[in-house]
């Protein structure tokens, strides 16, 4: 996701979230290839908790800086029947995503990308 150039932030106090929380909510958008290789951007509503929170809500990514400018990020690919895959296993740890995000490393040693290990 990117935000915009000049975000307008709005607080907006949750009373049902943790005995009461303020959440940060911005337009935002998305980037994603289309199944031709086109870039596609969606406009979202980015909605933000306080970091002590997180933890409450149940499993999911979180990002602490988040990109204002294209060469900050990459889209996300386009679906395919691998990354549409659920995936588990006995010992479900986040990187156990690598298994089918179709993104492939230089050689065994690299480690700039996800990767899972089991033994």
């Amino acid at each position: 996701m990117i935000l915009n150039k000049k975000p307008e932030f709005k607080v907006e106090t949750k009373k049902d979230l943790l005995y009461g929380i303020n959440t940060i909510q911005t337009d935002a958008q998305t980037l994603r290839y289309s199944d031709n290789g086109k870039i596609v951007t969606t406009d979202i509503k980015l909605n933000m908790i306080p970091y002590y929170a997180w933890a409450h809500r149940g499993s999911g990514d979180m990002a602490v800086w988040l990109p204002i400018e294209l060469n900050a990020t990459k889209p996300a690919m386009a679906p395919t029947l691998a990354s549409e895959s659920k995936v588990d296993a006995s010992h479900n740890v986040k990187p156990i995503v690598a298994i089918n995000d179709g993104l492939i490393p230089k050689d065994a040693e690299d480690r700039t990308l996800p990767y899972y290990h089991w033994w």
